[in-house]
């Protein structure tokens, strides 16, 4: 398998690294940096001290001629040469701050495609401007400051609940939508926006479920790309934003778009990157093995404790397959991609190769940072530490295996190793920098411990006591702990889902008698809507803890029995919506055998209060209920979140609409949802009766 190669591409071969080819820029960069390392004398005579001096004179004359270029495009051209020649020398930061000033004088009057180039261009520049005044920044107000939107238009207090029937839109009838999972970026252009594709176009929509310009057609660019038709069949294995681009790869392309509001112009295709060898398969590859590069990295987590024999076994064999063509974590520095056994770095924007590494060991994984990639495998032997501006080796040695490996972020990994005394029952949790392999240990912990990784790199362990650690393995530290109060005692899992200030965990248990019971009339929970196939019911303990010091947000944690999120929902609403289908049992009237009941339940990710319930939900056709979907949206303008309840099977007719409308009135109900103090409706009055007898009877 190769790489499609860029018409442009530019590499010069390393004399030293027989393996490695540079884009000319970046090998000026690199040989200049050697020359000023070395201590010997030139051929001229020239001593290093002179030496430097005069390459200090050179790169202030060639800063001093481009700068001096009238012309905007020409000084743009020149200005982005110097960069890129002179990216570790002292002048990098004026000439960066140069080229922003030009690309803005260089917008004016510019419109269309051109205007999207030149802005595209400035928003990467000034992002990194942007992440470095925000870590400036007091942490509390930062984390706080996007609750000050939502507070004002869906504020906390009485909501009004209207349920209505609206006519069906052709819209409506459209191929299965599902969810693709985004990474944000620290720096991405549309934090908490969520990803689906119907089979013929994506769909960007903001944290407020709003579409973000128009759908992306999958058979306009099919026609540019072929590729692309192929896309949702082999589907897709990770989303990447960084900033303005989305980054969309699977088991045998990466496709770079642009995405921006309609003022800024329209989505459209920057590069893409395909192996020829996949594009055509006879037929897709189905697994249930990891298929990307993170989880291919980390040992699995789940339900399986932290000191797990079944953990282990599932690092060493659960992989069976590695993806010819694969990517790392991108990142705005350059996107790591490999194809058969070798490795290109490629520019976020443009696509095109910075560097490319060949002969890399075969079933290698990469992670790194801006600045570092790590070239690792699943035992860890010989890893290998490139830089990232140019791809020479920094340093090579053994890292911990898979087996081992918990979380990464950056350069960090956060291991797990016995502890001093070797107890059987206890071990530790330590980070290791994989550049120099310096080692910190954070905690120890039971070996009953369990763990789950945050979208923001926070790794949190939790004991079944409710003792919760949280780790940042970014900086290598403790960000808190804190103890979970009203831990179940079956606790089964964690689960966490970051929003605004706060981390909502979820700790489910495994099922007693007591829910047997109480769920006896009813065959089936399962997951209502399109979502991602892998959404399971669970009965759980829901708490609500500040990101900052682990403290509680909620008077008591709430309880949800059975019930499973949906998914998607907008990430920036105020309002936790839990879906599911009811397969009813026989009754005493002998009937509901096989009919569904849909249920949806909405609580304040606030207070965790209930704002709407209801088990009940029977849509006007039967045969269109196992093919419900709900679609959520924010309306900012009337306060108020809705939800449409839609079938593709459905031709004509009317759909449920349920409305929330946020009063900011003093409210009743501000207690956190407890799920086994409401009823729970079956399929006629007799059942649910003889419910409610019985657990008076018994005491319950």
């Amino acid at each position: 398998a190769s790489l499609e190669l860029s018409e442009n591409e530019n590499l010069i071969h390393d004399r030293e690294d027989s393996s490695l080819w540079i884009e000319s820029s970046r090998w000026f960069q690199r040989r200049l940096k050697q020359i000023l390392q070395s201590q010997k004398i030139t051929a001229d005579g020239s001593t290093p001290k002179t030496l430097r001096r005069k390459i200090d004179q050179e790169e202030k004359v060639a800063l001093t001629k481009a700068e001096r270029i009238p012309d905007l495009e020409t000084r743009r051209v020149a200005l982005e040469t110097f960069i890129n020649r002179f990216g570790n020398r002292p002048l990098k930061d004026k000439a960066t701050s140069i080229l922003k000033e030009t690309l803005r004088t260089e917008l004016i009057g510019l419109t269309g495609i051109a205007r999207q180039d030149i802005l595209l261009q400035l928003q990467l520049l000034t992002a990194n401007d942007i992440s470095r005044s925000q870590l400036a920044q007091n942490p509390l107000e930062q984390i706080s400051s996007p609750g000050n939107f939502v507070r004002d238009t869906w504020p906390i207090g009485k909501v009004e609940v209207t349920q209505s029937q609206e006519a069906s839109a052709a819209a409506d009838i459209l191929s299965r939508s599902t969810q693709i999972k985004i990474v944000h970026d620290e720096n991405s252009g549309f934090p908490g926006a969520t990803l689906e594709h119907t089979g013929r176009s994506i769909i960007l929509r903001n944290q407020f479920g709003t579409p973000i310009g128009d759908a992306i057609s999958i058979e306009i660019e099919g026609a540019k790309h072929p590729h692309l038709t192929s896309y949702f069949r082999l589907r897709s294995t990770s989303a990447f934003l960084i900033d303005h681009i989305l980054l969309l790869q699977n088991s045998h392309s990466l496709t770079a778009f642009e995405v921006c509001e309609p003022a800024d112009g329209e989505h459209r295709l920057l590069w893409a990157k395909t192996d020829d060898s996949l594009v055509q398969p006879r037929r897709p590859f189905v697994t249930q093995t990891p298929t990307g590069t993170t989880e291919r990295l980390l040992r699995p987590l789940g339900p399986l404790p932290l000191k797990s024999k079944v953990a282990v076994e599932l690092s060493n064999h659960q992989i069976q397959r590695i993806p010819t063509f694969r990517i790392g974590i991108p990142h705005q520095t350059g996107v790591p991609i490999i194809s058969g056994r070798s490795l290109e770095i490629c520019d976020i924007r443009t696509g095109n190769v910075l560097w490319r590494r060949r002969n890399i060991p075969l079933r290698t994984e990469i992670f790194g940072d801006n600045e570092v990639l790590c070239i690792t495998t699943r035992d860890g032997k010989n890893s290998q530490i490139l830089s990232m501006t140019d791809g020479h080796k920094i340093a090579s040695h053994d890292l911990p295996a898979r087996q081992n490996r918990l979380a990464i972020a950056g350069r960090n990994l956060l291991i797990v190793q016995p502890t001093k005394s070797n107890k059987e029952n206890r071990l530790q949790l330590a980070v290791v920098d994989i550049t120099d392999k310096s080692h910190r240990t954070i905690c120890e912990c039971p070996a009953t411990t369990r763990g789950v990784i945050t979208e923001d790199n926070i790794f949190l362990a939790i004991t079944l006591d409710g003792q919760l650690t949280a780790i940042d393995v970014a900086s290598g530290q403790t960000k808190f702990t804190t103890t979970l109060e009203e831990m179940p005692t079956r606790f089964r899992e964690l689960r966490c889902l970051p929003w605004q200030d706060r981390y909502i965990l979820f700790a489910s248990r495994n099922t007693t008698m007591g829910d047997e019971k109480r769920f006896r009339g009813i065959d089936a929970v399962e997951r209502f809507g399109a979502g991602s196939g892998l959404e399971r019911a669970e009965s759980s303990t829901v708490w609500s803890l500040s990101k900052l010091t682990g403290d509680m947000m909620w008077p008591r944690p709430a309880t949800v029995q059975r019930h499973i999120i949906q998914s998607p929902q907008p990430t920036g609403l105020p309002t936790l919506i839990f879906g599911r289908r009811l397969r009813m049992t026989n009754t005493s009237v002998g009937q509901g055998r096989g009919r569904y009941r849909l249920s949806i339940l909405c609580i304040d990710k606030r207070t965790g209060a209930m704002l709407y319930l209801d088990d009940k939900i029977q849509l006007e056709s039967p045969q269109t209920e196992n093919t419900a979907d709900l679609n959520i949206i924010g309306d900012a303008v009337s306060s108020s979140v809705e939800m449409r309840i839609v079938s593709r099977r459905q031709m004509g007719g009317n759909v449920p609409k349920i409305t929330l409308h946020f009063t900011g009135l003093s409210g009743d109900d501000t207690e956190p949802f407890r799920a086994e103090q409401e009823p729970l409706v079956y399929t006629d009055v007799l059942s649910e009766l003889k419910f409610w007898i019985e657990r008076a009877i018994i005491g319950q």
